[in-house]
């Protein structure tokens, strides 16, 4: 078996969450890696902001196909894809034409709040075109570890950072599973092999049941 990273795992978990056949925005850093473990076979057409629609994995499908380097990794135009400019994309975004968008954040909470702005003790991380991938997107999956690197919970009751954007997350995706924000408290839809609920609750700031 693949001894995968961290970072590895949780987007391939959040390619789970997917739908074959749908339309999918990918961020930069977790969300840009969602596509490496989609393959073709699935339908899935990603898009980036930045104007790249209808790419995918160099893992999967001909060698021959164009390439580009962005999110730090490289990818491969399907067929059928483009690239536009950065008005076009989100034109694509506002007509409502997403099913999902994948978005990291900094933390999110009970009610589904994403925490993605900087703040004066942060050296990098703004909200970016998160608030319209949101409200536009029929789905909406936060794709982050599930603690910092100080082990700091990233799923809490209540965020002291600034809420971006105004639409809540419909499930967050982490190393230990999958949660659905229910507003008062975290619901464990799934949790990942190995993973107890005691682990779960010791790595948690927030409110958390276990169907």
């Amino acid at each position: 078996m693949v001894d995968l990273t961290v970072r590895e795992r949780i987007a391939a978990m959040t390619a789970e969450c997917l739908d074959d056949g749908t339309f999918v925005n990918v961020g930069i850093g977790i969300p840009g890696l969602v596509p490496h473990h989609v393959p073709d076979q699935r339908g899935i057409v990603f898009h980036a902001e930045h104007g790249v629609v209808g790419f995918g994995s160099d893992r999967f499908g001909p060698t021959d196909s164009p390439v580009l380097d962005f999110f730090g990794t490289t990818y491969r135009i399907r067929p059928g894809g483009f690239i536009g400019d950065h008005t076009r994309s989100f034109a694509l975004v506002r007509s409502g034409r997403l099913d999902v968008t994948i978005l990291g954040a900094f933390e999110v909470d009970a009610a589904g709040g994403m925490a993605n702005f900087q703040t004066a003790e942060m050296s990098s991380g703004c909200p970016g075109g998160s608030p319209e991938l949101a409200g536009a997107a029929r789905r909406v999956i936060v794709a982050l570890e599930h603690t910092d690197k100080q082990g700091r919970p990233r799923l809490v009751q209540h965020s002291d950072l600034p809420i971006g954007p105004a639409r809540p997350a419909s499930m967050v995706v982490t190393e230990l599973g999958w949660f659905v924000p229910r507003g008062d408290a975290f619901e464990a839809e799934r949790l990942a092999d190995g993973v107890t609920p005691d682990v779960v609750l010791d790595r948690t700031a927030a409110q958390v049941f276990f169907p």
